[in-house]
């Protein structure tokens, strides 16, 4: 969904404003690698934009289609400059990080298309996938992002402050 998402600062400003602390948000993203960018380039709607900085403010625009969007943002946010987004957002902490779906998620046609993949076939290429866990940065096509609200840790003046009231 992320991907999907005008003004992606909104999006993170709005997940802080609600979630309580220890509260998640959960993204199962596009993750532009070596084996995916072609397939997401050439043969996907959606465009890949490593110039375009998800974390610039971005005026709504009305003609904007409500399924415009920018395959490469998880990779930019969570991998390229994830730094940055710890400096804008430092109240989030990654707790799980994982690139995967080398071959399952292009044999299962993605959302929209047929499944090149027999149901017969799924552990075998879930296993293939296990074993080539070491090479995801070059072949993954997915991303798996799940942040968390940090906890609000009382400053001990202020728990000193309380008991004298």
């Amino acid at each position: 969904m992320l991907h999907h998402i005008e003004n992606v600062t909104l999006f993170f400003n709005e997940a802080l404003r609600v979630l309580r602390p220890g509260g998640r948000v959960a993204m199962m993203e596009p993750y532009i690698s070596l084996a995916s960018w072609p397939v997401y380039h050439f043969l996907h709607p959606e465009p890949v934009n490593f110039k375009q900085n998800p974390l610039d403010w971005v005026e709504p625009s009305p003609e904007r289609e409500p399924f415009d969007a920018n395959q490469s943002f998880a990779t930019i946010l969570f991998e390229q400059q994830y730094s940055s987004f710890q400096k804008k957002y430092p109240q989030f902490i990654k707790r799980y990080h994982r690139r995967m779906s080398f071959l399952a998620y292009p044999l299962s046609g993605g959302f929209n298309n047929r499944s090149l993949l027999p149901l017969k076939l799924v552990d075998k290429v879930l296993a293939r996938e296990s074993f080539l866990s070491f090479m995801s940065r070059l072949l993954a096509f997915r991303i798996l992002v799940v942040l968390e609200k940090k906890q609000v840790v009382p400053n001990k003046n202020e728990e000193f402050l309380e008991k004298q009231e």
